[in-house]
């Protein structure tokens, strides 16, 4: 999320949790944000981007290689996980639910990328949630099996978020254009 500075000084962009992103857009601390989920986005001029869907993947020799799709809960006490760095959105949102249902996800090892997620799950170092297009990209058709989420929340939708009526500087538009292409594929 790039932060609000005055038009001379750098512009920085940050990776926070959804949450915190528009409640720093509301106090007008950021100009806008990438947010994903179930997040009250009320007040904000808001953009849809894509649909993004969480996944579980293992290698080819875990037990759950023989399965199609779990529920997170049934994974959290039963596998060892593998994942990004602690502070991350995604490792947050994660322990968000475990922490929910009571319990705490039993993390081997925490790695820089999405790459190197799936390479550790290769290699046996246990299980992995990670976006549906990540498993996609960084995994080998004959390395990984990937089982959908049952759970709701494993379909999140992506959204650029703003404060209402606000002009931004055109460094901030053209991110924005840029973004948005991407969504599209372009």
């Amino acid at each position: 999320m790039p932060e609000r500075r005055p038009a001379t000084l750098c512009q920085r962009l940050e990776e926070k949790i959804s949450g915190d992103i528009v409640i720093a857009i509301r106090a007008g601390a950021g100009d806008l944000g990438l947010v994903a989920g179930n997040i009250d986005v009320e007040g904000l001029d808001v953009t849809p981007l894509f649909r993004d869907e969480l996944t579980v993947v293992t290698s080819l020799e875990h037990p759950l290689a023989a399965s199609k799709s779990a529920h997170f809960a049934d994974l959290v006490d039963a596998y060892q996980f593998v994942g990004i760095h602690p502070d991350s959105a995604i490792q947050t949102f994660l322990e968000d639910i475990a922490s929910g249902l009571g319990k705490r996800i039993c993390q081997r090892v925490h790695v820089g990328s999405f790459e190197a997620v799936c390479r550790m799950v290769e290699a046996g170092a246990g299980i992995a949630v990670v976006p549906r297009a990540c498993a996609a990209r960084y995994s080998r058709p004959d390395a990984l099996h990937v089982l959908k989420l049952e759970d709701p929340w494993a379909l999140r939708d992506r959204l650029l978020c703003r404060q209402r009526g606000r002009d931004l500087p055109s460094f901030a538009e053209c991110f924005i254009e840029h973004v948005q292409r991407a969504a599209r594929g372009q």
